[in-house]
């Protein structure tokens, strides 16, 4: 169904349609007329959560204490994959539509060289937040007790929502640039949930966790208590 709304929303935008109506109706009241006021300043932080000069090394980081932290190279894998699928669909959209953005050319032209459509910020504060909290809860277990599963999926909504408003405050794209974007991220991290490939990392993780104790259990059971006398084994001299 996502993809499909993304087929449907470039479809529109192609031939002219009602959702194009609504991107210029709301960059008639988007414009920004001073390039240097509070909302200027209040977009572009906004706009910083799909950077992807500060998500991928986060990214890095976090992709490279995972391997370490189980000994495998499928964090390293999982992000490659979802970086080169990034780097190949959103570049190859932009290339198709050719779409001018609205403040650069202020007019809305396809086919003309442009580069707005999709955003890849937006595209980027869903898939890549989401492998960095993923990984970071795998290089860091003690963070799982602040970082649950529902709280990792807010706080991909919250970064995307971020992102698509600080790029609409900042006239960078238009509304159906974003809600294209929304709709192939939430795609490709359905597909990485969907396929489970963080379901051994985890599993992993247990395992290690259930290793058994290497001070034997006898020797447990005989420790004497703090402060009293040695316990006596149940053996009897001969």
């Amino acid at each position: 169904m996502l993809v499909l709304g993304a087929a449907y929303v470039t479809a529109d935008i192609l031939l002219q349609g009602p959702l194009r109506d609504l991107d210029h109706w709301l960059y008639g009241r988007l414009l920004l007329v001073d390039d240097r006021n509070a909302r200027w300043w209040t977009s572009r932080f906004l706009a910083e959560a799909g950077n992807e000069f500060i998500l991928l090394p986060l990214l890095g980081v976090a992709t490279l204490f995972a391997s370490w932290r189980t000994w495998s190279i499928r964090p390293m894998v999982i992000s490659f994959v979802s970086g080169a699928g990034i780097g190949i669909l959103i570049p190859g959209l932009k290339i198709l539509t050719g779409r001018t953005k609205p403040l650069a050319h202020g007019h809305d032209s396809i086919f003309a060289g442009g580069t707005t459509y999709p955003s890849g910020h937006v595209v980027n504060s869903i898939v890549l937040t989401a492998l960095i909290l993923e990984f970071a809860v795998v290089a860091w277990p003690t963070l799982q007790r602040w970082l649950t599963v529902r709280v990792r999926r807010w706080m991909v909504v919250v970064s995307t929502t971020c992102a698509g408003l600080g790029t609409l405050g900042l006239s960078y794209h238009w509304f159906t640039d974003v809600l294209t974007s929304w709709l192939i991220g939430a795609a490709m991290l359905l597909v990485l949930l969907g396929l489970d490939v963080f379901a051994p990392l985890h599993a992993t993780l247990r395992a290690q966790d259930a290793e058994p104790d290497q001070v034997p259990r006898r020797q447990q059971q005989e420790a004497p208590a703090p402060g009293g006398p040695p316990r006596q084994s149940a053996r009897s001299d001969a």
